[in-house]
This record gives structure tokens, sequence and C-alpha cells, in this order.
């Protein structure tokens, strides 16, 4: 639960946990949502940064995660709240970027990584775009894990379970995965370019 978002290297922890996963295992997740979170205003996370995090092996957050974090990262001026129920959408007249004067720190110490001790948001995801760039590994084979569900949980977050190809659950194509999304109620804020 709200794990995925923070590791360095998503292609490599889907190809570590097909390596311990039991034939007839599931691996399951709760993600947060951008369009209910502190990550409202950053972009999702695209294919060629979760690539591009893969071929260089990172094992640390890169400094544009931690910059996007600190530029882009609201939270509500009523209560402080990083978080929103599904159904209120957020007004960005009550938000306020949390940490200015560290991005003003970055330009005066030219720092090139992010701080050692910070454990924000990697990726940045809504349910649509997740299952754009779950395919899109897929399709490279970056990973042989099949979708077999996504769901709104109906908080600030979503439900996804993975399995092993060939395992006997019904796996998900990306289209099915879509159409089970807008069953479910969920508005798509990801332009999907993938399909």
């Amino acid at each position: 639960s709200h794990v995925l978002e923070h590791l360095p290297n998503m292609i490599q922890h889907f190809q570590e946990v097909e390596a311990v996963l039991k034939e007839n295992g599931v691996y399951g997740l709760i993600v947060p949502d951008k369009t209910l979170t502190l990550d409202y205003l950053r972009p999702c996370s695209s294919f060629g940064q979760v690539l591009e995090a893969y071929l260089q092996k990172r094992t640390h957050a890169p400094l544009a995660s931690y910059i996007d974090n600190l530029v882009y990262g609201v939270k509500s001026k009523h209560n402080d709240a990083i978080c929103w129920e599904a159904g209120s959408p957020l007004d960005l007249t009550t938000v306020y970027v949390q940490h200015p004067r560290k991005i003003q720190h970055l330009l005066d110490t030219q720092q090139t990584e992010s701080p050692a001790d910070w454990g924000g948001h990697v990726w940045v995801f809504t349910a649509d775009s997740f299952v754009s760039l779950f395919f899109d590994m897929k399709r490279f084979a970056l990973t042989n894990l099949e979708l077999i569900d996504i769901e709104p949980t109906g908080e600030a977050d979503f439900m996804v379970v993975l399995a092993k190809q060939n395992s006997g659950y019904s796996a998900l194509t990306q289209v099915e995965a879509l159409e089970q999304l807008r069953a479910k109620h969920y508005q798509p804020s990801h332009i999907n370019l993938s399909l």
C-alpha cells in the first residue's frame, strides 16, 4: 500500500516480484491517484522516465522528482490535507505549494542529487496512466506479469492486482482494463496515447 510510487526503479521492482511470486500467487498494490492527492498538479510519469530509470539501474530518487514535488506538491490551506475524498474536486484556490524556499536552496547550492533522506513520490499515476505504463512495459517485454484487476478504491487511490503468466487467472487486456475502470465510474484524466 502506497509503496510503488516511492521506488526508484519500477521495472526492476516488477521483475523482482515476478522472480519470487509463487505460480498461483498474486501481487496486490494500492497506489495513490494524483487527482486526489498532493500530486494533483504534477504530470503523470511517462514511459520514458520509467525506462530511463531501468536503463540507468537507478537506486535512488532522481533530483527531478524531488524538484517536481517541491514545485507542484500541494496541500489544502483549510486543513493541511495531502489527499481529498473522491467526488470532491480540489479547489486550486485553496491549496499552497509546500516548499518554495527549498527550490532557492537548490539553486544557491547547485545541488545535483535529491537528498538522501527524501522519501517522496518518484512516480505519479492516475489509474488509467498506470494501465498505459504497465502495457508499455509488457509491449517491450520488460515484465511478464499480467494485470488481472484494477479498480478505484473510493478513496484517494486505486487497487491493482498482478499475477504471473499462466497462473490460471484471467488477464485483462489494456482495453478491458480501461473499460473496467469506466464501469466503476472512474473518470479518466490521462490521455492514453499507447492504445
